[in-house]
């Protein structure tokens, strides 16, 4: 007979943790922004990117007791504000994204193991994120011509030939995300990586020919387990 108390919920633990390390964009087109990047090569450098972030985690199915933290599967809930943009170089010129947005992970899915009696843990985590972009700027800049705009991705510009204006800027993402965190020091401090790879296009179709390329982060954070 199947029994309906396959999960039962444990207390929420709660941590928050700082990450660091790179954003950029995958799969840009060498027109990226029609005519200013059009038939340009381009060199991409990523930028630096961090993460502040709050999760809370709740235990779904234990598998045993040893440990400050109890083994088995975990729903997992994280929020923070973070870094999303872009680097490129071509001839004579270089175009940036800078931007933070808030970003929210509520459906996490995660495996917690314990090793050495407890005394350290490992937790691999996996699940859909979703972002909105709430201030940033992009900027051109051409060598030896005086040019260098910064443009704040709020702004509206012309779309078609009747003067009609909107953002360029794709303020909403949603993606995916994939970590693993190592618990130390009686399991209070975890240190992971958290790699993402957004699904949005980070421009508008109305301002891009071919693709603007899509969000990626990979960070190192370190955190604190209440």
């Amino acid at each position: 007979m199947l029994s309906l108390n396959v999960f039962s919920l444990s207390k929420a633990e709660f941590g928050i943790d700082l990450g660091a390390g790179i954003v950029t964009n995958f799969g840009s087109s060498s027109d990226l922004v029609a005519l200013k990047l059009k038939d340009e090569e381009l060199f991409t450098k990523p930028n630096f990117g961090w993460r502040l972030g709050f999760e809370a985690t709740w235990g779904l199915k234990s598998i045993g007791k040893e440990g400050p933290i109890e083994p088995g599967a975990k729903w997992i809930l994280q929020a923070g504000i973070s870094t999303r943009g872009y680097h490129y170089k071509g001839s004579g010129f270089k175009q940036s994204l800078h931007t933070f947005d808030i970003q929210v992970a509520p459906f996490l899915f995660g495996w917690h193991f314990n090793f050495g009696d407890g005394r350290v843990g490992l937790r691999p985590h996996t699940g859909p994120y979703a972002s909105f972009d709430f201030v940033g700027l992009t900027r051109y800049k051409e060598d030896g011509s005086g040019i260098d705009e910064k443009t704040s991705i709020w702004e509206k510009e012309e779309y078609n030939d009747k003067g009609d204006e909107k953002r360029p800027h794709q303020f909403f993402d949603v993606g995916w995300q994939e970590g693993v965190d190592v618990y130390l020091a009686g399991q209070r401090l975890y240190l992971g990586v958290l790699v993402q790879e957004g699904f949005m296009q980070m421009t508008k179709s109305d301002f891009r020919v071919g693709s603007s390329g899509t969000h990626f982060g990979f960070l190192v954070r370190v955190g604190y387990r209440f």
